[in-house]
């Protein structure tokens, strides 16, 4: 067991008690409202244990895909390349820019800042899972196509493998692509 949560209460959201396993594979359904933005950052913080809750064990480290962040100033003078955050950020360079470099339009040479939101959060991903198989993300600024290329990545390269992933979206479709579909709802007052 990864992780197990006993039913809690997080910003008057209701979230459901759940198992996370190896292999698993769990959407948490989030309405798409201002509210539920401030709900996925405490999620976020809950999962990764950098926050604590009492109805929520962790017994596994569990890694939040990150956007990528970079220093807006000095990449308007010297962007980064792909290559070079991936050496900067990664266990594997070598294998995680091998991989990166086999999707169409990503070259070692690309500047970071460039590329669309989907190539942007297909290098955090591969780059995540080059040092854990635990993960929590969403799919935040993508669009259906750039979703469904990401929810695949985390289905073959980690799910498949023994690895174990919580998405927190309110993308709907991926219902049947994961082990354990959760609605997130609202407390009634």
């Amino acid at each position: 067991m990864i992780a197990q949560s006993n039913g809690f209460i997080v910003n008057g959201f209701k979230i459901p008690p759940f198992t996370l396993n190896k292999g698993d594979f769990i959407l948490l359904f989030v309405e798409n409202s201002f509210e539920a933005l401030h709900l996925k950052e405490q999620l976020f913080l809950l999962f990764s244990s950098k926050k604590l809750h009492p109805k929520l064990t962790i017994n596994e480290n569990i890694t939040t895909v990150a956007n990528i962040q970079l220093n807006s100033i000095k990449e308007f003078f010297i962007p980064t390349s792909v290559q070079k955050y991936i050496y900067k950020n990664a266990k594997t360079p070598s294998n995680t820019l091998h991989q990166i470099v086999s999707f169409e339009n990503i070259f070692p040479n690309s500047k970071i800042t460039h590329l669309p939101g989907t190539d942007r959060k297909l290098i955090s991903l591969l780059t995540t899972l080059s040092y854990t198989r635990n993960i929590i993300f969403d799919l935040g600024g993508l669009d259906p196509l750039g979703a469904e290329k990401i929810v695949n990545e985390v289905t073959n390269q980690l799910i498949h493998k023994g690895g174990a992933a919580i998405l927190i979206d309110s993308f709907e479709g991926f219902e049947n692509r994961c082990s354990q579909f959760l609605k997130i709802s609202r407390c009634s007052q």
